[in-house]
């Protein structure tokens, strides 16, 4: 379950010809199964991109290219859900599953599902220091908000 409408990795850091810090084989799944499907090598090649990639000379992809893979893999996932938020958990101990209430964005409508297991990711929230957490100015922000705030940060600056 993720709130957002669709899968978006860091959109706040999507600057132009951005790299990524990692290489390539540090995708979604080498480390664990080099011949997955979801690797970042079958995407590319999937997708028309590999030889475009390969006479780059570059170990690390563009983050804008790492966010439409991930993205790509996302798509796959029919298990996925975006646009939902879950409101409550609870363990039911006559069925022995975690019931899971899940409200959904679009309509405010609240389902319930059952599993066996759950595993949480919270997300990280980005942090400003107290010092300039209360302080409203449009050139405080945190980096990964820096493209919704880019346009008013530049016009300040001239």
């Amino acid at each position: 379950m993720d709130s957002q409408p669709a899968f978006n990795w860091h959109p706040g850091l999507m600057l132009p010809k951005a790299k990524m810090q990692p290489p390539f084989y540090a995708d979604l799944v080498t480390g664990a199964d080099p011949t997955s499907r979801f690797s970042f090598m079958n995407y590319l090649k999937t997708t028309g991109k590999l030889f475009r990639f390969a006479i780059n000379e570059s170990f690390f992809p563009y983050r804008s290219e790492f966010n439409a893979y991930c993205q790509w893999v996302a798509n796959q996932l029919p298990n996925l859900q975006f646009g939902s938020s879950v409101e409550l958990v609870q363990y039911d101990l006559v069925r022995q599953l975690y019931r899971i209430f899940v409200t959904h964005e679009a309509t405010n409508h609240t389902t319930s599902l059952f599993a066996r297991n759950l595993v949480l990711g919270i997300g990280s929230e980005p942090h400003l220091p107290d010092c300039v957490r209360d302080l409203h100015h449009p050139n405080i922000f945190h980096a990964a908000e820096y493209l919704r705030h880019k346009h008013a940060a530049s016009e300040l600056q001239t």
